[in-house]
C-alpha cells in the first residue's frame, strides 16, 4: 500500500481547506450547500484508505503539501519550501497539488500535480491531475450508462460559454441573459478566435453534423450564487450531453476542460481540442482511443475528425466506445480511480 505523509501545521490557516488526496484521513472539505458539486469526493473518502495509507514521514512513500498550492495564497512558497525541506531532511520526496488556471511553474522542490499545464513548457517534475466535478451518471442519470444508438448524422453537443468575448449583434441580448438558447447558424456569427469559439463556428457550419449547441453568454449561466438557477444550468447542461453522440471539449481560462471529464463520466465521447495539453495519466492512457482528437492548429478541419472518427466504427463498437469512456472515468479518473493510480507518479519510467 502506498503510503503518505503531510501535516496541518503547515496550512496556510486552520480553516485552509486541506488538499483532496487527504480526504479518506482528515475528511472532507465543507462545500456550499447550493454547489452543483457539493458531495463529490465522498465516495473517494470512504474507499482510498483501501490504497492509500496515512503514515508518519520516516515511513512514508512522499509526503503531501496539505493544501492545494493557490489555496495558500502569498503564503504558498514559504510553506512549501520549509515542508519539502522537512521531507528532504527524511530523503522522502514531496508533493503539491494545484488546481488553479495558471500554467506557471512552481518555485518549489517538489513533484507537482496539476490540472493547467502547457506541454511545451512542462517540467520535467509535472503531471496532470483531473478537474473533478460530481459523478454525472449517478446523481443525474440514473447510475447506469444508456449508449445512444448510432446516427448517419452525428450529433454534436455543447453547452456554455462560448468564449467569444463581447456578443455580436443581433444576438447580445441572447447572451447577455446567459440562459437562452441562440438560433440554429447563429455560431457563424460569434466573435473572437479562443479555440472554444473556432471549433463552435467550424461544427455549426458543418452540413454532415447536427449541432445541438445552448450557448452561453457567462460561465455558469450567469447563475453563480444562485442555488436554484444553478441547479437548473447543471440539469440543462447534463441534458445536452445525453441527447449528444459526442461533445466539444475544449478550454476556458485555464488550459484544461471541466467538461472532457464530465462527459467521460457520463458515457459519452469526447471532441477534445489540443491546446498544447498534458492529460493525466497520458503514458498509460491512449487519449485517441476514447476522443475525437483535433489539433488546435487543424480546427478548420474539426468536422472532418468527427465524420472519420464516427464512421471507423460500426454500431456495436460505437456503442461499446461510450461504455469505454465511462469505465475510463470509473477507473482512472474518478477521485479514487485516480489516486488509486496515484502511486504511478513516483514509480521509474
Amino acid at each position: 500500500m502506498f503510503s503518505i505523509f503531510s501535516d496541518r501545521s503547515f496550512l496556510a490557516s486552520p480553516s485552509t481547506p486541506h488538499a483532496v488526496i487527504l480526504a479518506p484521513f482528515w475528511g472532507t472539505n465543507p462545500e456550499p450547500p447550493g454547489d452543483p458539486d457539493n458531495g463529490r469526493f465522498d465516495r473517494y473518502a470512504e474507499v482510498g484508505d483501501a490504497f492509500l495509507r496515512l503514515a508518519p514521514l520516516e515511513e512514508c512513500d512522499v509526503g503531501v503539501f496539505p493544501q492545494n498550492w493557490e489555496s495558500a495564497g502569498e503564503q504558498a512558497a514559504e510553506l512549501a519550501d520549509r515542508f519539502s525541506a522537512v521531507c528532504r531532511d527524511a530523503g522522502k520526496p514531496t508533493v503539491v497539488f494545484h488546481g488553479a488556471d495558471s500554467t506557471d511553474a512552481l518555485p518549489v522542490e517538489a513533484v507537482v500535480l496539476r490540472t493547467s499545464l502547457l506541454r511545451s513548457q512542462r517540467q520535467p517534475n509535472e503531471f496532470a491531475t483531473p478537474a473533478w466535478s460530481a459523478d454525472f451518471l449517478e446523481r443525474y442519470a440514473g447510475g447506469t450508462v444508456r449508449p445512444r444508438k448510432k446516427l448517419t448524422r452525428p450529433v454534436v453537443g455543447f453547452c456554455g460559454n462560448t468564449m467569444a468575448g463581447a456578443p455580436a449583434k443581433p444576438f447580445a441580448q441572447t447572451l447577455r441573459s446567459g440562459l437562452l438558447r441562440r438560433p440554429p447558424n447563429a455560431t457563424r456569427d460569434l466573435p473572437g478566435d479562443h479555440p472554444r469559439t473556432l471549433a463552435l463556428r467550424a461544427l455549426g457550419r458543418d452540413s454532415r453534423l447536427r449541432s445541438n449547441f445552448t450557448l452561453r453568454g457567462e460561465f455558469w449561466g450567469g447563475a453563480a450564487g444562485n442555488s436554484a438557477g444553478l441547479a437548473r444550468v447543471r440539469r440543462e447542461y447534463v441534458q445536452n450531453m445525453l441527447q449528444s453522440d459526442y461533445v466539444l471539449c475544449a478550454r476556458g481560462i485555464g488550459n484544461f476542460s471541466y467538461r472532457l471529464y464530465e462527459t467521460l463520466s457520463l458515457g459519452r465521447i469526447p471532441i477534445f481540442v489540443d491546446t498544447d495539453c498534458v492529460l493525466p495519466l497520458e503514458s498509460e492512457i491512449d487519449w485517441r482511443d476514447y476522443c475525437v482528437w483535433v489539433a488546435a492548429d487543424d480546427l478548420d478541419r474539426i468536422g472532418d475528425r468527427v465524420i472519420e472518427f464516427h464512421e471507423s466504427l460500426d454500431e456495436s463498437a460505437f456503442e461499446e466506445r461510450q461504455r469505454a469512456c465511462r469505465n475510463l472515468w470509473e477507473t482512472r479518473i474518478s477521485p479514487q480511480g485516480f489516486f488509486a493510480s496515484f502511486h504511478r507518479h513516483f514509480e521509474p519510467a
